[in-house]
């Protein structure tokens, strides 16, 4: 999915980012949604041609309240 949101920084206030994510689960109790790194071909563009993303990238988590959602654009394949 296609996530833009609000990045909170100590000396700007807020930024806004993008991605491509794949969401991993959803905290309604707390607010909160955790995404990762989707094994698509334009984050792997990043890394170089032909190149996987290696485990580090594979297990990193981005955790997001909801409120910092701005925009998500959900993609199904049918």
């Amino acid at each position: 999915m296609y996530v833009r949101y609000l990045e909170e920084t100590a000396e700007s206030g807020s930024n806004e980012q993008d991605g491509i994510f794949q969401l991993d689960f959803v905290e309604m109790e707390y607010g909160y949604s955790t995404w990762k790194l989707a094994n698509v071909k334009l984050n792997k563009q990043l890394l170089g041609k032909g190149r996987a993303l290696n485990k580090k990238q594979r297990q990193w988590r981005l955790r997001l309240p909801f409120a910092s959602l701005v925009f998500v654009r959900l993609y199904l394949e049918i």
